[in-house]
């Protein structure tokens, strides 16, 4: 049986599918298993999962569109699994040629899927990692549920190394603070990672380092430059799965809600995840070594807004609240 299954973006959401992607290929190893995702996030699927993607641009127009559509095609898929479910990949399902088409109830979109799951309770949360392998379920799949595992192979380990700088290779504890994410709500303000790394260096005389993707590099320069390199520093640029394995060799990662606060928790690195504007029940790192801060005071929680001009959710996570969940999991030295 030929499978594939649509999970575009983002990064963090590909990482919480990876228990119900495991649990499949265990249980059906004769079967074939094809993510369909946005180009370069293939990087992060675990190599011993031996899952092929299909790769297409994120702003991808008309006639890139049709080549993938007509790329799906050639493939002949028994089934697709849609696990996104927006317009663009019901477009994809519907011209894909798939017999049989799984999908979420998503309104005027569900006619695309002549399988569609329902809910088992309508109303409860499920933590998303638990959710797709309800999905899965649902249609009669044998899916257990895990938290999500990501291990990458020693030589990509090895590049990761050389990307933190010599001075800062041998750091106890190995602190890390993600002062990005895809949407500016979800973010630490600067001035807290700033007031927070004042206060760490303050107690610990061990400099932090900050993390970056393409585009955010001058974030963490702006962080440094105004706290000092003896305080803060960066890693060399590292592709997706080298930044994968960076993760895995921090003490603790303090993220906002973002691709790698999920991608830290899944290599098995303790997390210290502060949620504002989105859900945390939905997505937080679970295990008794991660611990979500939400400052609850706040009226508009939960407003799953993508630009604010206030932030006045993740201006109230302070840096005495960050100090206090690290010493609750036993990080200083």
């Amino acid at each position: 049986m030929k499978n594939l299954i649509i999970r575009p973006q983002g990064i963090g959401d590909i990482v919480l599918m990876l228990p119900a992607l495991r649990s499949l290929c265990n249980n059906y190893s004769e079967d074939e298993f094809v993510l369909l995702c946005y180009k370069g996030f293939g990087q992060v699927l675990p190599p011993d999962l031996h899952v092929k993607t299909i790769e297409f641009p994120r702003h991808a127009g008309i006639t890139e569109t049709l080549k993938l559509i007509k790329k799906i095609r050639k493939e002949k898929f028994d089934r697709v699994f849609d696990l996104f479910g927006n317009p663009r990949t019901a477009i994809q399902v519907l011209f894909s040629g798939i017999k049989d088409r799984y999908g979420f109830d998503n309104r005027f979109r569900s006619f695309v899927y002549n399988h569609i799951y329902q809910r088992l309770q309508k109303g409860k949360h499920y933590h998303q990692t638990e959710l797709y392998c309800n999905f899965f379920n649902y249609f009669g799949l044998k899916c257990e549920y895990t938290h999500p595992i990501l291990k990458m192979p020693e030589n990509v380990i090895k590049k990761a190394k050389e990307a933190i700088p010599q001075e800062y290779a041998n750091l106890k504890p190995f602190v890390a603070v993600n002062p990005n994410s895809t949407f500016p709500t979800r973010a630490w303000p600067e001035k807290n990672i700033i007031d927070f790394i004042n206060f760490w260096y303050e107690k610990t005389k061990v400099p932090v380092m900050l993390t970056w993707g393409k585009g955010e590099e001058a974030t963490s320069q702006n962080i440094i430059k105004k706290v000092g390199s003896e305080k803060a520093f960066m890693h060399k640029p590292v592709k997706l799965n080298e930044f994968v394995a960076l993760l895995s060799l921090l003490d603790v990662f303090i993220s906002g809600d973002s691709g790698p606060m999920h991608m830290a928790w899944a290599t098995g690195t303790k997390v210290v995840s502060l949620f504002g504007p989105t859900t945390e029940i939905d997505v937080e790192p679970l295990g008794e070594q991660n611990i979500t801060l939400v400052a609850k005071e706040v009226d508009c929680l939960r407003c799953h807004k993508e630009y604010c001009s206030s932030k006045k959710c993740m201006y109230a996570i302070t840096p005495q609240m960050v100090i206090d969940a690290l010493e609750k999991i036993k990080v200083f030295p």
